[in-house]
């Protein structure tokens, strides 16, 4: 079954950091079979708090979702975004079919 990581950015920090973070986090999601749906568009957020930025990344499955965002590659590039900023991470099933 299908599986979504959404990335809601709350709080930059340290631009810098996260500008570090952003040119390498696209290389360690091609491994994972990860495509990303939506990437830091225009949003308006209708309902709770103000966000900066919102990124969906879709998934075969949600072991691979899960593998992807606990792997070597990932965790090590996610240093500076830690440093540097404020996220929400929230992973869920899509439903059967998509």
């Amino acid at each position: 079954m299908t599986a979504y990581i959404s990335i809601t950015r709350e709080k930059t920090r340290d631009p810098e950091l996260f500008e570090e973070y952003k040119s390498k986090v696209r290389s360690t999601l091609a491994a994972y079979g990860a495509v990303i749906l939506a990437n830091q568009g225009r949003h308006d957020v209708l309902e709770g708090a103000p966000t900066e930025g919102v990124v969906l990344l879709k998934f075969s499955t949600y072991d691979d979702a899960l593998a992807w965002y606990h792997s070597e590659a990932y965790q090590s590039v996610s240093v500076p975004r830690l440093q540097g900023s404020d996220h929400r991470y929230v992973i869920f099933d899509g439903m059967d079919g998509s």
